[in-house]
């Protein structure tokens, strides 16, 4: 167990890890965390959901200035009233292009942008001119949709092929997360994750990446797992998040993250 002196910093994931299957946070957990936070120590919040989405549980636990809110898996990084104080890369013309001609044949295909999601239920062709020549098509993208919204990620809601995820894995430039229980893939830039967010804030803020705990749950958290030294997976985690977990805890709905908490001293 890691000592209260030896840490300064509490990074922990929402969904699935601090939040409970009906999206609250546990008893325990805010009295933990009140507690250290009494004591000094830093908390970051780290999501796949906008600010927008995090905003409420900044409030329930009464962060402070000290504290910050990373989103959309490590897109952004924001001081707790929302102002982004940085920002990683996002899926260019050519990335999008690219994961189109690999599952061009799905429908179910969400664009994930800075201000608002697009939802394609029947053909590309909502948000994309096509234009055929000879036996191939080249998709030309509405500037409207670019302007001034950055696709952030594509989400794939279908059961990719082999062949077809092949293909999406060999573009460098991309970030492939699947996610199995929900049989989605998030197609993201290829430095987008959680654990870089991580080490850019802590690199900003002049603090030590071995001095804090990382709690999370899925696949998006993977990063942080392989690189941070003190991570915590919840019961409820993937085999591989727990694989790689240097220690465990009880499940979100057993308010796992301030069960592990409460032992710290």
């Amino acid at each position: 167990m890691v000592a209260v002196n030896d840490i300064s910093s509490i990074c922990c994931d929402l969904d699935g890890t601090l939040l409970d299957s009906k999206k609250y946070i546990g008893d325990l957990s805010l009295t933990q965390i009140a507690r250290l936070k009494r004591l000094g120590k830093r908390i970051v919040l780290v999501s796949g959901r906008h600010y927008k989405e995090i905003a409420p549980y900044v409030m329930q636990l009464k962060l402070t200035d000290r504290d910050y809110v990373i989103s959309c898996d490590g897109q952004y990084v924001h001081y707790i009233d929302g102002k982004v104080i940085w920002k990683n890369d996002f899926l260019t013309r050519r990335d999008i292009k690219y994961v189109l001609s690999c599952v061009e044949k799905y429908d179910n295909i969400q664009l994930i942008t800075e201000r608002c999601d697009y939802v394609f239920s029947s053909s590309f062709r909502k948000v994309f001119g096509t234009i055929r020549h000879r036996n191939r098509t080249r998709y030309i993208l509405q500037q409207s949709i670019f302007l001034p919204n950055k696709i952030e990620k594509i989400i794939c809601y279908e059961d990719l092929i082999p062949k077809e995820i092949e293909c999406l894995k060999s573009n460098e430039q991309l970030n492939i997360v699947h996610y199995e229980t929900e049989n989605k893939y998030d197609i993201l830039p290829a430095k987008v994750n959680k654990y870089v967010a991580i080490r850019e804030l802590f690199c900003l803020i002049n603090e030590d990446l071995s001095q804090s705990l990382y709690f999370g749950d899925a696949i998006n958290d993977i990063e942080c797992f392989k690189h941070l030294s003190h991570t915590i997976a919840v019961e409820n985690a993937s085999k591989e998040i727990k694989r790689l977990a240097k220690y465990g805890t009880k499940s979100n709905d057993e308010d796992g993250v301030g069960m592990w908490l409460q032992n710290i001293e």
